[in-house]
């Protein structure tokens, strides 16, 4: 049965977690559901959202001061499409989805897309406990900090790895020719690549020791670090 589909991200970068709400928006939408997207205005994930022929709301979601403000929003947006299902994917829209969600017939599902704790004070720990109906981890090892650290229940942690779009052989060799013939990269050369923010919970710092340890044992690997954050100068040096 098609479902009404509220997704929510409140962040203000562009990272994975946003690529992930885009993708799933846009096949969620394929399989006969009613999606919107909501975001902070003029967000890219909107714009994308947009250009892929999805309803998107844009919500100014702004500081911790402003939670039972945007909940007042959502709630409204459950209630006139009405929204089966609302599923955040940042910690600050996970407390407003939960607060919205709450004595209405909409279900609050949460996808967790960062390795750490998502309880720091009281009102992490009753939204994990009341006011979310299911969670959905990208890795096991986050699934797992939530069981272990946070105290969720099992049963209401589901881990569903990330998919990838798949695309032809054709496609990705001709890709690859064209980055390596623009970087200047050797066919012999063995190229490893990593794409993520430079934040330190992404462990970039245990990867460039590992990149050296490879380098001085096969010198004929070439090993491209993108992204950008908070780390980026140290992670330079």
């Amino acid at each position: 049965m098609p479902l009404k589909i509220l997704l929510t991200n409140a962040t203000d970068i562009s990272a994975g977690g946003e690529e992930y709400v885009h993708t799933l928006a846009r096949y969620l939408q394929m399989r006969g559901h009613e999606v919107l997207v909501s975001g902070n205005p003029n967000h890219l994930l909107l714009r994308k959202c947009e250009a892929s022929g999805i309803t998107t709301i844009p919500i100014e979601y702004g500081k911790q001061a402003k939670v039972f403000a945007v909940a007042k929003t959502l709630r409204q947006m459950i209630h006139n499409h009405p929204i089966d299902i609302i599923h955040s994917n940042a910690d600050y829209d996970r407390t407003c989805a939960a607060i919205a969600a709450l004595f209405t017939p909409a279900k609050h599902i949460a996808s967790v897309h960062s390795a750490h704790s998502i309880q720091f004070n009281l009102t992490h720990w009753l939204r994990n406990r009341f006011a979310v109906a299911h969670f959905v981890t990208v890795a096991e090892v986050v699934r797992e900090i939530l069981v272990r650290e946070d105290k969720i229940d099992s049963n209401i942690v589901t881990y569903i790895p990330n998919g990838v779009e798949n695309t032809t052989e054709s496609f990705r060799r001709e890709a690859r020719d064209r980055i390596r013939a623009e970087w200047d990269i050797t066919p012999e050369t063995v190229v490893i690549g990593n794409v993520a923010r430079l934040v330190p919970f992404k462990g970039h710092k245990y990867l460039l020791q590992s990149i050296a340890q490879v380098v001085a044992a096969s010198p004929n690997v070439f090993f491209p670090v993108l992204g950008d954050g908070e780390l980026l100068s140290e992670l330079e040096q």
